[in-house]
């Protein structure tokens, strides 16, 4: 019962939140709000909210705000001390009171999770750019918003083909995928001290570039975890920095690997990233660089379950062949395509590979639902111009090759999906969603 009492775990969030922003004050600017509502029989309720506290350098974006007749989408800034009052509202009096929007009533609770109090940068969920911990209020399921169905669009306002477009659009986040989130404001109280770039990984070494922004390249510490095939075969590495990029020769091949950005003054972690090539679901700005040793250790090996090969793409038959390959890998666990090289492994190359790379972007934006989007590489092998089709496992499966099916790797093989299989995919993205796999975050 809402009485201006705070429940005892709701409060020990509020004052880790409060802690925090004081701890981070002499960086934190505004606060940036992102709201989705819908009305629901002329009551507006919470689709999803977002609240980011921007760095005081940041310059602040022009205020937004969309409305369409049952949907109201804001993108608002506000000053740092109104996110306490907001939250005591919400928990003390079940009220959501946001910059130009509507006052929502609302009841739930304040919660933090493993998975995301410790949010790494250009994270999957919220795309943030710099590393945060991340907080929730999830409201009850009766004061939980429903995307509305159908087109938006007035006069004055754009097009949407669906409101879960136009919360992505503007709040950021997928709720068709990340359905838990529906009915939550979410707390990003970013670190600004230190985060990871880019990681660049190849078989003798392993490279990390990052961005200080509140600390310098002094202030900040690295530490790397790897192992091979076996348990035993394991490494640990301090990564001292002098300037934003460093390399760290790498004794054997890893399948496993985690990097961690560390305060020297604090301790605490400040940023971290999981490449785990057993399971390659490696984030965006994790580069995997193949050498033409391992292009041809791969060729050597022949075609298995990760591995495909393809001598050209002219024949129609031959292009359905690779989308099949294309559509498996991405309902699978991801895998390569060499386009160059015979079913029997030789290197007969092809004459074009720009022309070559267009042509297979193009199949498989008119094949594929979803569309695929490869990283293709040109590779010389044996003096011989060769395309690497690097295929990760999808986020939004299953993927279909458009009026032929579901296709999933069995072998070297592709084949359709059995109903068994599809709903093991299915199960399988339900997990991702939940955050059940620890690389995922």
């Amino acid at each position: 019962m809402l009485d201006g009492k705070i429940p005892p775990e709701d409060l020990e969030v509020m004052n880790e939140i409060i802690d925090t922003l004081d701890q981070r004050k002499a960086f934190y600017g505004s606060i940036r709000i992102k709201t989705a509502l819908c009305k629901d029989k002329d009551v507006w309720k919470n689709l999803v909210t977002r609240i980011e506290l921007m760095h005081k350098n940041e310059q602040e974006p022009s205020d937004r705000r969309i409305e369409y007749p049952n949907l109201l989408i804001s993108d608002f800034t506000d000053n740092v001390k109104s996110l306490t009052s907001l939250t005591s509202n919400l928990v003390t009096r079940g009220i959501l009171a946001v910059k130009g929007c509507p006052a929502v009533q609302i009841e739930g609770n304040m919660r933090k999770e493993e998975y995301f109090i410790d949010l790494r940068s250009n994270d999957d969920v919220f795309k943030f750019e710099w590393p945060a911990n991340c907080y929730f209020f999830y409201a009850k399921d009766s004061f939980k918003g429903y995307p509305p169905s159908g087109s938006f669009v007035t006069v004055d306002q754009p097009l949407f083909p669906d409101s879960y477009l136009a919360i992505r659009t503007i709040v950021g986040l997928d709720l068709s995928r990340y359905h838990q989130f529906q009915g939550s404001i979410i707390f990003l109280l970013p670190k600004y001290e230190a985060r990871i770039q880019e990681v660049k990984m190849s078989a003798k070494e392993i490279s990390m570039k990052i961005s200080a922004k509140e600390a310098t390249v002094n202030d900040v510490i690295g530490k790397l975890y790897y192992e091979g095939g076996q348990i035993e075969n394991t490494r640990q590495e301090n990564i001292v920095f002098h300037e934003e990029t460093k390399s760290i020769p790498l004794e054997f091949t890893p399948n496993y690997l985690e990097v961690y950005l560390l305060s020297r003054k604090s301790g605490k972690s400040l940023d971290h990233r999981t490449i785990n090539l057993r399971w390659p679901i490696s984030p965006k700005d994790v580069i995997i660089e193949i050498t033409t040793d391992e292009i041809s250790e791969l060729i050597r090996r022949g075609e298995n379950e990760r591995i495909e090969f393809k001598q050209e793409l002219i024949e129609e038959k031959t292009q359905h062949r690779f989308v099949e390959s294309v559509v498996a890998f991405s309902n699978s666990y991801g895998g390569t395509v060499l386009v160059g090289v015979s079913d029997n492994g030789d290197v007969v190359g092809i004459s074009d590979p720009k022309r070559e790379e267009e042509k297979i972007r193009n199949i498989l934006r008119s094949k594929c639902a979803p569309i695929v989007e490869p990283d293709i590489k040109t590779r010389l092998i044996n003096e011989k111009s060769i395309l690497v089709v690097q295929v990760k496992e999808g986020e939004k499966k299953p993927y279909t090759f458009r009026e032929k099916g579901v296709y999933v790797r069995s072998g070297s093989t592709n084949r359709v999906a059995t109903p068994d299989e599809l709903d093991e995919i299915y199960e399988r993205k339900r997990s991702e969603s939940a955050g059940t796999r620890r690389h995922n975050w």
